[in-house]
């Protein structure tokens, strides 16, 4: 990626006249002051050590000394205006050198809807160009170190380095150090070419996930530039962890274009060259919109044969285009199209379906339309107040429109969206509303940092034009559950401490003993202030409670006490540290394993602790997990979709300031299996997704199926594992020995079965449920009721795909006050053989067979 590092002697001399200009003016000096006090401490407690080292000395609270430097900083407030910002790398959070950082503040207080986020300019490829301007880069000081005042509450950091990248967003003010995460940096590049091979300008592509069928997620976009190039940068942090293995990515030329252009690839393994797309023939559509429309972007969604008359979800539209004086244009339309206009406002996206047209018929037509404004198109306003009538400003609101009772199985969810008030606490936003019928709004309400404040509710809400006023909106009186103070080991309040409550629930079980559950109060934890204070608020007193404090690296243990409770003192003391790395061939994609970490015994007292850790490892196979809770443990590294381990590490003891396990550095998978990828293709040698592997096993109780995986078009296999079958919709299951295989499996599609009856011989049609089960008789019947396929009997034919090939064996069942079998007896055909072809089943069954079938499931009572 493109670099913004200065001239070492450029950067010192800014950083000279920085330092000169600070200290010549009032607040400067002060401020210049602050952090030289922060360097000098800051420096004090890393004992000299080197800012650069990369050692475990980037983690913070390692030591006594350390704790004893917090405990000073909370009663020095100078130290309380900055906060270190520390780049690292890899699970073992080595410090990463010659990095680069910028600070991206939000709006002052929370930001407005439709504020374009940092992370909107990373999906539209324009983040470098934030960083130019208003973005702040931080400057280190003579030891290399960063600092970010402690004021700046809301934004991102951006960090840099050759190679890496990393973001991290901040919500709230503290003197905690902040530490960046950077990884390995890759930036994808695609070329439009048009059918003659012209590079193509203007032509939107996206790094796309597809999923379920045909929804997809785009991660990035970018236009090609002259030379028909588009770049799309932090491929890592485009994606956001979003690993999906079951998923299928793609770049994708994102314009409403038929056929769709798409360069599909594995998620872990993203192409490292320039991609070239071919534009197919298209035209262009111009959409005038209505006079004075607020549209953020307008798209355009390509409907299929047979497609809804009514689209009541956001579209998947692509091409998104901003509007330029009330009218957009879509220079890439497929030609003999269905489209439909979609909207993004400020709160919603829309698809305008009476707006519905026929796109380009010829290469190079262009067809102007106009959109109609939506109906029922509701615009609701209102101002948010605390229970005492107080301005609720800069607060962020959760709000939920929906028809009907909350038990109505008629219910309709009409909105459901995240919004913020003003600094006059007013709020706004809208929905679709077509009917009359009257509403209820809930509201979720959180403060600037991200705590839980309370809710409110009206009900019956009138539908009055296009226009709505609620006027104030006060929120409902909560009660005080909680109260306390969290500190550390030393009696120094814990700012930032994460206090989490349980509730118990008592029953008694059939022997009269009464039973004890404790279950969590999802999303009713809060984080304490610079003096450690926590108050947690209910809608309704509880009883029961349980609390427990943690951080980063600290937790305390479990205090119980009854609702209402308040003067509480929870002590947070630092957990232990479980670290290692895994010991595998040079070329091994460590994107396609997880770790997964289950505590067997607290040897403090705890109440679901932290447990079930399923991180990725990092992309050189190490591993650290900090702040654990002390006692037992055992690990297991998992492939990817696969549930039975590689490496099973038991009985790890974790204790503050224990010896690292031996086993874990390095950690040695099992039997060291050789993993290949292989690609799963049709017979026109396109990916198929969403296969399933499984793998049939003999045991004492008979033969069983395991499903091992669930994969995209690539699958991860073990050489040295047992055969596989894999079975997707659409195609015959196959078996593979994964010791030959190579790296493409051809699918067979799946052949068509039509069922016949002979004359005279049909099945019950009134009075009674019927179908056909249709199974494998051959080596695929092991696989049971994966391959089983359901036909309606009819007079005249029936049919349906079968996902295998061979003998077959048919059984017609009937449903009634219960189920019974009919057996069939094969009169013609009965083998499945690989062809496009529809294949043809002859069948008969015994009168006899029928009667007694009725009898049984009750036919005519």
């Amino acid at each position: 990626m493109r670099r913004f590092t200065l001239p070492l002697c450029v950067a010192l001399a800014l950083f000279t006249v920085l330092a000169v200009w600070m200290f010549t003016s009032g607040d400067g000096a002060r401020s210049a002051h602050q952090a030289v006090h922060a360097r000098e401490h800051s420096t004090a407690t890393k004992s000299g050590e080197s800012t650069n080292s990369q050692m475990d000395e980037s983690a913070p609270g390692r030591s006594a000394a350390q704790a004893v430097s917090n405990e000073q900083a909370q009663h020095s407030p100078a130290l309380q205006l900055v906060r270190e910002v520390v780049p690292v790398t890899g699970a073992s959070e080595r410090r990463v050198r010659d990095a680069q950082l910028w600070w991206c503040a939000e709006p002052e207080g929370a930001p407005p809807a439709g504020h374009i986020s940092i992370y909107d300019r990373l999906r539209d490829c324009a983040l470098e160009a934030h960083l130019k301007a208003p973005a702040r880069e931080l400057a280190p000081d003579g030891e290399g170190r960063f600092f970010l005042e402690a004021e700046a509450r809301s934004g991102t950091i951006v960090a840099c380095a050759p190679g890496l990248f990393g973001m991290l967003d901040v919500s709230r003010a503290g003197t905690q150090p902040l530490r960046v995460a950077l990884e390995p940096d890759l930036a994808l590049q695609v070329r439009v070419v048009d059918t003659k091979g012209t590079p193509v300008a203007g032509v939107h592509v996206a790094l796309r996930q597809f999923y379920s069928g045909a929804h997809f997620n785009d991660h990035g976009r970018a236009r090609t530039d002259a030379d028909g190039v588009a770049h799309l940068p932090h491929y890592r942090s485009l994606i956001a962890g979003d690993w999906d293995f079951t998923a299928q990515y793609a770049l994708s030329i994102a314009e409403p274009l038929s056929p769709t252009v798409n360069h599909f690839f594995e998620v872990a393994q993203p192409p490292r060259g320039r991609v070239e797309l071919v534009l197919p023939p298209c035209g262009t559509v111009e959409l005038k919109l209505p006079p004075g429309s607020k549209f953020r972007k307008v798209g355009l969604e390509a409907l299929s044969a047979g497609a809804p008359d009514e689209i009541d979800w956001p579209s998947f539209a692509d091409g998104w285009r901003p509007p330029a004086k009330d009218v957009v244009v879509f220079p890439f339309v497929g030609l003999e199209l269905e489209l439909i206009p979609a909207t993004s406002s400020e709160f919603m996206e829309t698809s305008h379906v009476r707006s519905q047209l026929r796109g380009p018929r010829a290469a190079g037509e262009r067809i102007v339309a106009h959109l109609n404004p939506p109906e029922g198109l509701v615009q609701v306003r209102g101002r948010l107040l605390d229970p005492d009538g107080a301005v609720l400003g800069a607060h962020h609101v959760y709000a939920r429109c929906s028809t009907g009772a909350a038990d109505d199985e008629n219910r309709i969810q009409l909105a459901d969206l995240g919004l913020s008030t003003d600094a006059s606490g007013e709020f706004r936003f809208e929905f679709l509303h077509r009917d009359a019928l009257a509403f209820e709004l809930d509201l979720s309400v959180r403060s600037a940092d991200h705590d839980i404040v309370g809710a409110a509710r009206r009900t019956n809400i009138a539908r009055r034009g296009s226009e709505l006023d609620l006027g104030d909106v006060r929120m409902e009186r909560w009660t005080v559950i909680a109260s306390g103070v969290v500190v550390d080991a030393l009696g120094a309040p814990a700012p930032e401490a994460y206090v989490q409550s349980y509730e118990a629930y008592e029953e008694r079980d059939e022997s009269g003993a009464l039973r004890v559950e404790w279950q969590q109060r999802y999303g009713a934890g809060v984080r304490t202030g610079a003096d450690g204070a926590f108050e947690l608020r209910a809608p309704a007193p509880v009883g029961r409670i349980a609390l427990i404090a943690s951080t980063d690296t600290t937790n305390s243990e479990l205090l119980e006490c009854r609702g209402g409770a308040s003067g509480l003192r929870l002590v947070v003391t630092e957990g232990g540290a479980l670290t290692g790395s895994v010991s595998a061939a040079a070329d091994t994609r460590f994107d396609y394993f997880t770790l997964q970490l289950d505590c067997v015994e607290f040897l403090r007292p705890q109440l679901l602790g932290p447990s079930h850790f399923q991180p990725f490892l990092d992309t050189s196979g190490e591993f650290a997990l900090r702040g654990l809770p002390e006692g037992r443990y055992v690990l297991e590294i998992h492939r990817q979709g696969f549930d039975e381990p590689l490496a099973k590490i038991e009985n790890i003891q974790v204790r503050v300031g224990g010896a690292p396990d031996p086993r874990l550095n390095p950690l040695v998978l099992r039997e060291r299996p050789e993993l290949v990828e292989v690609r799963l293709v049709d017979p026109r040698d396109r990916p198929v997704s969403g296969a399933a592997l499984l793998r049939v096993q003999q045991t004492p109780d008979g033969t069983e199926v395991e499903h091992v995986n669930h994969t995209s078009s690539r699958v991860l296999v073990d050489r040295t594992g047992p055969p596989l079958w894999v079975v997707a919709d659409g195609f015959a299951a196959l078996e593979f020995d994964p010791a030959t295989v190579g790296d493409t499996l051809r699918l067979t599609r799946a052949p068509l079965l039509r069922v016949e009856f002979v004359a005279g011989c049909e099945p019950p049609r009134e009075g009674v449920n019927s179908w056909i089960h249709v199974q494998p008789l051959d080596r695929a019947s092991e696989l049971g009721g994966w391959l089983m396929t359901r036909l309606s009997p009819a007079a005249h034919g029936s049919e349906a795909h079968v996902g295998f090939l061979g003998r077959v064996r048919l059984e017609l069942w009937l449903e009634g006050d219960t189920s019974a079998a009919v057996p069939l007896e094969i009169v013609g055909g009965g083998t499945l053989v690989a062809t496009s072809l529809a294949q043809t089943v002859t069948l008969k069954f015994e009168t006899q067979a029928l009667e007694r079938a009725l009898e049984l499931v009750g036919r005519g009572r």
